[in-house]
């Protein structure tokens, strides 16, 4: 309801009738011109709309009079509870009329920014990564109150205007597209080099979390062999599973290797005997035999490298010992040999022999996966360390994944889909298949390959 003209004469009137003889008789002699308890200085509220200028003091004047601590027990002259009435209801049919006539209106609003920590907090929220782009900024003023999220500290000065522009492109530096959207990295991502450290590190990551220890997976299947004696929860291999961190598929691989009677040759029927070696636990988990299936973890290692296998430092001597094509071919072997082994000629004249080495380096592969590879051309000992999910190529660029045994026989199909995601991620946020085209080309010509120097490839 917005007020009316006669509404404002109405309290005009009523404050010359009633309220100025009240604060002349009542209040000046303390509070006017000559004198001034409590710094406070009621003259000059002359009119109406002196005191609609100044509603602090009004509401200090109410308070003051509803309680009856104005005018003080000491004054000379009190007025009566009728008058003490007429003012206390003249003021708060004013602070009405106020009310109504400034309804919706908040005032004046001062223009307002983030702080430096919401503004911190807003883009970790919006980006998933702590990126701190305020960290360079002047600390945020604050109020007279303490406060430093208040509008009228939070001005914004053309320098301050000009870092947030600045912070907003370092942020900006952080997307990476991605096939389905964009993703924000930990680090700038403004190179080649930091968008190929963000894809890498996403898949490195995930190869770590995938637990590969021989000596876990022992523990967890000793467990749900004795979990009666131990009184654990376990119902099924994949209750353990899961409570240990491993996988379920691969867990009832090991299982069946140690327990299901079809081994009877080679390094595959002694696992069972070690297994069945191992001791029978008592009613607690302190008695927990950490060392024998160390020792078991490390027995498998030592037979599974004996039976690796190992191929040539160069695959076609034909052509240059670096050159894509050979180094490809040759990461492509050792992937599709992860689960296979070497055997002795007298090995292979025993079938049954030849079965259990087969089912054992099937079962406990060479490698897992493989995050690490050096230059191809290097001796086989060198080549399983350097560049993270390296092809191997010299002073080129590439990636190679080789973790066929990892997907195959401990993933389930929702990590198989994330670790395709992540691949296809990678290859997209690389632009690697161009990249490592265009420096094929560039080496292979730089190394006079006639057939490359046609102008066919000139595009390149």
């Amino acid at each position: 309801m917005s007020a009316t003209t006669p509404e404002i004469e109405l309290l005009a009137q009523q404050f010359e009738i009633t309220v100025q003889p009240f604060l002349e008789i009542y209040c000046l002699g303390c509070h006017g011109e000559s004198k001034q308890e409590a710094n406070l200085n009621l003259s000059p509220f002359t009119s109406l709309s002196a005191v609609q200028a100044s509603p602090g003091h009004w509401e200090l004047i109410l308070e003051r009079i509803s309680t009856g601590e104005m005018p003080p027990k000491d004054a000379g002259e009190h007025p009566s509870q009728e008058d003490r009435s007429a003012i206390i209801g003249w003021i708060k049919d004013l602070r009405t009329l106020e009310a109504n006539r400034s309804a919706g209106d908040p005032g004046s609003v001062p223009a307002r920014r983030l702080n430096l920590t919401e503004y911190n907090c807003t883009i970790r929220d919006l980006t998933g990564v702590d990126i701190r782009p305020t960290r360079e900024f002047p600390v945020d003023p604050a109020n007279v109150a303490g406060f430093a999220n208040s509008g009228e500290s939070l001005f914004m000065s053309p320098a301050l205007f000009n870092k947030y522009l600045a912070a907003g492109r370092h942020v900006a530096d952080h997307l990476i597209l991605t096939p389905s959207g964009f993703v924000f990295a930990p680090h700038p991502a403004v190179t080649w080099s930091d968008r190929d450290q963000f894809a890498v590190r996403r898949i490195v990551d995930f190869y770590a979390e995938q637990t590969t220890d021989y000596a876990e997976l022992l523990v967890a299947a000793w467990q749900f062999r004795h979990r009666q004696v131990l009184d654990l929860p376990y119902e099924t291999l994949a209750d353990v599973a899961d409570a240990h961190g491993v996988s379920r598929k691969y867990l009832v691989t090991l299982m069946d290797v140690l327990s299901d009677g079809n081994n009877h040759a080679g390094p595959i029927v002694q696992l069972p005997e070690r297994w069945e070696q191992l001791p029978v636990p008592g009613d607690s988990l302190a008695e927990l035999p950490v060392s024998e299936f160390w020792g078991i973890r490390n027995w498998i290692i030592e037979q599974r490298n004996q039976r690796r296998f190992v191929f040539s430092d160069v695959m076609i001597p034909q052509l240059n010992p670096s050159t894509q094509p050979g180094v490809l071919w040759k990461n492509r072997l050792i992937a599709e040999h992860r689960r296979k082994g070497t055997l002795t000629e007298e090995e292979v004249q025993d079938s049954g022999l030849q079965q259990a080495i087969e089912r054992f380096c099937n079962v406990f592969p060479d490698k897992f996966v493989l995050t690490e590879r050096g230059r191809m051309n290097l001796p086989f000992e060198k080549q399983n360390k350097g560049r993270l999910l390296g092809a191997g190529f010299h002073l080129q660029i590439g990636f190679y994944r080789d973790d066929g045994p990892l997907y195959d026989m401990l993933l389930n199909d929702e990590e198989k889909s994330e670790l395709d995601r992540l691949w296809h991620e990678l290859e997209y946020i690389t632009d690697v298949p161009v990249r490592q085209f265009q420096e094929y080309i560039y080496f292979e010509r730089a190394e006079g390959r006639e057939i490359i120097m046609e102008a066919e490839f000139d595009f390149t």
